[in-house]
């Protein structure tokens, strides 16, 4: 209705002085072409709204801001177009300015002091030039220091806080990539820790916890389509808020070629037959017809069943009844290791190194079946104590998870090496040390997805240890010959074996909480990690979890010398591995600070049924 009124009121003035409309004032347009007009946004592109509220391609001359559009600031003696994402859309001396709203606008400003003149410096909480250098009465006494080992001298943040805003412009500073917040009970800026869940950000802000970074990050995003605008919908690959549709024309935008429908704001092409669609097995469906995923076996083919593991989006996959159409797995097919499917039918292994083929048609190629719930189980025996039991499993994993376990004879496991199949690229192995003789047990488990029965490639084969590779430490195979282990640094390359031990040797601090990590791959050795003073052999801190990671953690009254040695749990063969230390002062401290006593409980806000981490006593 605005734009409406003032169109017609121009018209009105036009016509009373001068009866036609050719006669109305601004621009280079020829009469009836020209555009109503309340800023730069409402023009085609290379024009601008002019005084007459009409769009022209006229420039306008300026010596303030204030004499342009509200659109628009004063650059160069002319009026420039305001609306910006980066400092590049904006002309020589200006930046642009993130507004409230989240839009930017061109504004005179700096980033660094480049873009000042002589004798100034950019001020980097404000973003504009000012008189370089200070003294300590310029500065904030309690968040900042004159500090004149810079040239000029200027004020420099401390990590002192008493609000989040002082924390804020501490991390402007630093500029080293992490989020601060301001711990008011040691009035420290500390690094904000990796969100858990969205409750830890500013949901009121539009925050999201989004978890694919590592660490997780909090962010502007959505997590369903009410967290948007009303035009827009919550896309679920990314989390963010996209412009949707409103009717089936607007989806012409993406292919003029093709039909669409508009549903729930979100494009959807039509379809004729199956054969129109992206993914394999959805069927073609509805009124109008659409690609979608199926809810019962009669929607497919004769020889196909709806596979309601399968989906052809993340939300198909979720929901338990939507699937695709998938192909009807044959009867399981017997392979040459017999009705294998439990410890006590194990196929015996009749000699090693044993290697089956795992090739279609092979003579001695291994089926799985998704059906056998106890896996396919092998037999062989350790003749020899302190030999190395080296085995390898290889299996397509673009459908399915395979992972492969070793029991003693009494039925316990010793270790499994079983990951998801897009970490394992379709290759699981297992080397233990075997301190024992004996006969030991196989298991290859796992599922799949849409076959009864696909082969896999299996290797086993018993061996002695290959000979102990010196690591960069070497000789540091006793206390005394232990090497200097620098603080909090990762060393990877390591290598210990059952009969060259390693030794390091870490000065740490008095009044310091130690933590020594120790990390190897469990299926390929299992180490123990053992810490003592230097001159006791009385552990301090010890390790031995059947971990991948091995930490001993323990603190220091006085500074002195301790001595850290990585061992392989039964001590036959070599393990590679990577080790670190690191030390942080004792102090007790956490966000429920002070809490000491009794009577200062009340205070605090009681707390609720949940898990509440990081806390120190």
């Amino acid at each position: 209705m605005i734009r409406t009124t003032k169109l017609l009121g121009l018209l009105t003035l036009c016509m009373g002085a001068l009866s036609v409309l050719s006669g109305c004032p601004g621009g280079n347009n020829t009469p009836g072409e020209r555009t109503a007009c309340i800023q730069r946004v409402d023009c085609p592109e290379g024009q601008r709204c002019g005084d007459d509220n009409f769009c022209t391609t006229d420039s306008k001359s300026c010596a303030r801001s204030n004499e342009c559009s509200v659109d628009e600031y004063c650059s160069e003696g002319t009026c420039q177009p305001s609306a910006c994402t980066t400092d590049s859309e904006c002309t020589s001396g200006n930046i642009c300015r993130q507004q409230s709203n989240g839009q930017g606008l061109c504004g005179v400003g700096c980033r660094t002091n480049d873009g000042c003149g002589e004798g100034e410096a950019c001020n980097l909480a404000t973003f504009t030039c000012e008189v370089a250098g200070c003294t300590p009465s310029d500065c904030d006494a309690t968040t900042e220091i004159c500090d004149d080992t810079l040239t000029p001298a200027a004020c420099r943040r401390t990590g002192a806080c008493a609000t989040q805003l002082d924390c804020t412009l501490y991390a402007r500073q630093i500029n080293d990539g992490n989020e601060y917040i301001c711990n008011t009970e040691q009035e420290r800026c500390e690094i904000k820790p990796p969100c858990e869940s969205d409750s830890d950000c500013r949901e009121d802000q539009g925050e999201i916890c989004d978890t694919m970074p590592d660490p997780n990050v909090c962010r502007v995003g959505c997590r369903e389509d009410g967290d948007c605008l009303p035009s827009q919908l919550c896309d679920q690959s990314s989390l963010l808020c996209v412009a949707g549709c409103s009717s089936s024309a607007d989806c012409k935008a993406i292919d003029a070629n093709k039909e669409w429908t508009c549903e729930d704001k979100q494009c959807i092409e039509l379809c004729d037959t199956q054969d129109d669609c992206p993914v394999p097995g959805m069927i073609c469906t509805g009124a109008p017809a659409i690609c979608q995923g199926c809810v019962d076996d009669s929607q497919c083919f004769a020889n196909q069943f709806c596979d309601k593991t399968l989906g052809a989006t993340q939300a198909d996959v979720d929901d338990p009844n939507v699937g695709l159409c998938a192909q009807l797995p044959p009867d399981c097919p017997a392979d040459a290791y017999g009705d294998n499917h439990s410890r006590q039918n194990a196929f015996t292994i009749p000699s090693l190194p044993f290697v089956t083929d795992g090739e279609a048609g092979g003579t001695a190629q291994p089926l799985f079946c998704r059906e056998n719930s106890g896996g396919e189980w092998f037999q062989f025996t350790v003749s020899q104590a302190n030999q190395i039991i080296d085995i390898t499993l290889e299996y397509d994993n673009s459908s399915s998870n395979l992972g492969i376990a070793l029991f003693n004879n009494s039925g316990n496991e010793l270790v499994a090496s079983e990951r998801l199949p897009d970490v394992d690229g379709g290759v699981e192995r297992i080397r233990f040390g075997a301190d024992f003789t004996g006969n030991v047990y196989l298991q290859v488990r796992g599922s799949s997805s849409n076959q009864k029965g696909f082969a896999y490639k299996l290797s086993v084969d018993v061996a002695d240890p290959v000979a102990c590779a010196d690591d960069a430490f070497e000789e540091n195979d006793t206390p005394t010959t232990a090497v200097d282990l620098p603080v909090a640094t990762a060393h990877t390359g390591m290598q210990v074996c059952g009969d060259d031990p390693d030794y390091f040797r870490i000065q740490a601090d008095a009044n310091q909480i130690i933590t020594v990590s120790l990390q190897a791959p469990l299926a390929l050795g299992d180490l123990n990690l053992t810490v003592t003073k230097e001159g006791s052999t009385v552990p301090v801190a010890q390790a031995s979890t059947r971990a991948d990671i091995e930490r001993a953690v323990f603190v220091t009254e006085d500074a002195g010398t301790y001595i850290v040695q990585p061992t392989i749990a039964r001590g036959v063969g070599n393990v590679d591995y990577t080790i670190e230390w690191t030390q942080r002062a004792n102090e007790c401290s956490d966000a429920y600070e002070q809490n000491d006593f009794c009577s200062l409980v009340t205070a605090k806000p009681a707390l609720a049924s949940q898990l509440y981490e990081n806390l120190n006593i």
